[in-house]
């Protein structure tokens, strides 16, 4: 998958995300959370531009380069978002529970979007 290629399935993503976002905090009245909720959706496609580099990176190498590149930056992504979450929690006291909830939903979203460019890599390089 090209890079132009994963920006606009994001987007999409990003999109249907803050669609969703806005709908549940308008429903719910918790408008004054808007801006942790997207904090988390930023992290969570950094993480994702990152997986998709290291992804992208690992294809045009080995079996064995492409696994590292995979768990490795899996490993990094994981230590950056917890490092993150640590500071904004703790150093900034920004409110837990909205901007856990943005960043698990949009990386979950995002996840779906990395398994599904390693699929099609994977069926590509098959035929």
């Amino acid at each position: 998958m090209r890079f132009s290629r994963f920006l606009k399935l994001s987007s999409i993503v990003v999109i249907l995300f803050i669609a969703g976002a806005e709908g549940i905090m308008h429903a719910f009245g918790l408008t004054s959370s808007r801006n942790i909720v997207y904090l988390g959706l930023i992290i969570a496609y950094g993480n994702a531009i990152i997986g998709f580099a290291a992804i992208s990176w690992g294809y045009r190498r080995t079996h064995q380069q492409f696994m590292i590149a995979l768990f490795g930056s899996m490993i990094f992504r994981f230590l950056l978002i917890f490092s993150l979450l640590f500071i904004l929690i703790g150093a900034f006291k920004i409110d837990a529970i909205p901007l856990a909830s943005g960043l698990l939903v949009a990386y979950f979203l995002f996840l779906a979007l990395e398994i599904f460019q390693v699929y099609r890599n994977t069926e590509i390089t098959r035929k």
